[in-house]
């Protein structure tokens, strides 16, 4: 682990990865046991419910922007309507 002074971040590094050793940053402040528990989860090995958890998070998210739009463009409409009114 070392601490990044151009971006102030702690980064994971492994000297036994071939063509770079970073492997990820960290998004901690500082080092605690979170820190084991976040490269463990982050790991290769674990890709495919890395993977399943983004795609989750992504479809939430859409959803929810969806419905906002539709909120906005509802809004939008309901007004005009009260002004030709």
């Amino acid at each position: 682990i070392i601490f990044n002074t151009e971006k102030n971040v702690f980064e994971v590094h492994n000297s036994n990865q071939f063509g770079s050793t970073y492997c990820l940053t960290l998004p901690f402040n500082y080092l605690d046991k979170r820190v084991l528990t976040y490269v463990r989860k982050t790991q290769s090995d674990n890709i495919d419910n890395i993977i399943e958890e983004i795609e989750t998070r992504n479809n939430i998210l859409e959803s929810a922007n969806r419905s906002s739009a539709f909120s906005i463009v509802e809004e939008t409409l309901e007004g005009l309507l009260e002004r030709k009114k």
